[in-house]
């Protein structure tokens, strides 16, 4: 509860806690298990930030995926918000095939950048917590991974 507090604007938070939980038990299954380069983004380190406001007249556009690698697949949530933490756009979408958490990152990394090329604003800040990703992206030269 705590991190949604400190994540979401109020508003949003308190729609997100009216949620109703899972009505039967059910056993738990591991979504991500994280990267294997041995470094660790903001989120896995347990230290979370709270959302900070993009500049004036920006959007800041979120994203992240997860990966469920016993089914080859992953979900990805894009969110973005201008500069007064009003929600332009939100989404989520499952890809089936996919073949690692990198991957998943990767495919959510595409599709924010991909909208926020459609919608056609002109300044933009994407931010992730996949430290992996945020090095490929700043990497000049062609990456020849999968």
């Amino acid at each position: 509860m705590e991190l949604i507090v400190n994540t979401f604007l109020e508003e949003d938070a308190e729609k997100i806690l009216r949620i109703p939980l899972a009505g039967r038990p059910h056993d738990d299954f591991l979504v991500w298990g994280g990267e294997s380069l041995g470094e660790f983004s903001v989120l896995s380190s347990k230290k979370f930030r709270r959302w900070s406001h993009p500049p004036s007249e920006f959007v800041k556009i979120n994203f992240g995926g997860a990966y469920d690698g016993q089914h080859y697949q992953s979900t990805l949530g894009i969110m973005a918000r201008n500069d007064d933490g009003i929600v332009l756009l939100s989404c989520s979408e499952i890809h089936q095939g996919v073949a690692s958490a990198f991957a998943a990152e990767a495919i959510a990394c595409r599709k924010a950048v991909q909208i926020g090329i459609e919608k056609q604003w002109p300044t933009i800040i994407i931010e992730v917590d996949s430290l992996a990703i945020i090095k490929k992206c700043k990497n000049k030269s062609q990456n020849r991974s999968q």
